[in-house]
């Protein structure tokens, strides 16, 4: 993990520049326009993730949800703005089966198969 801090840090990036010297300037330029676009974006995330999280109505939920093994703020957040109140989703099952966990189920001639999670639904694998 030290490593790929250091890979994001400013002070990196710029010896990072300034050792490209054989590399065409345009180059240079797209690399500096990354830069302060990641930049950008990171800011943006984190005002968003303080902004939910302070939310009233969602603060409690989404602390409720990070208390579950594996579900960390991303996750919570996004499942508790997805559903939106819980009573939508009466049964632990549904709940599950919203989230594209539980496997296909295919019947055909009395017998039952069954395949992988569905994608398509998937909250979990999006975030």
């Amino acid at each position: 993990m030290l490593q790929q801090e250091r890979l994001h840090g400013k002070s990196y990036f710029s010896e990072l520049l300034v050792s490209l010297r054989e590399t065409p300037r345009s180059v240079v330029e797209l690399l500096k326009l990354s830069r302060k676009q990641l930049e950008f974006f990171t800011t943006i995330q984190k005002r968003l993730l303080k902004g939910l999280s302070e939310h009233p109505r969602l603060k409690e939920r989404v602390e409720r949800l990070q208390s579950i093994r594996g579900v960390g703020e991303i996750l919570a957040l996004t499942w508790a703005l997805e559903i939106g109140e819980v009573k939508r989703i009466p049964s632990m099952s549904q709940g599950v089966s919203y989230c594209g966990l539980t496997s296909a189920q295919h019947n055909s001639a009395g017998k039952e198969q069954r395949g992988f999670p569905s994608s398509a639904t998937s909250i979990c694998r999006r975030c």
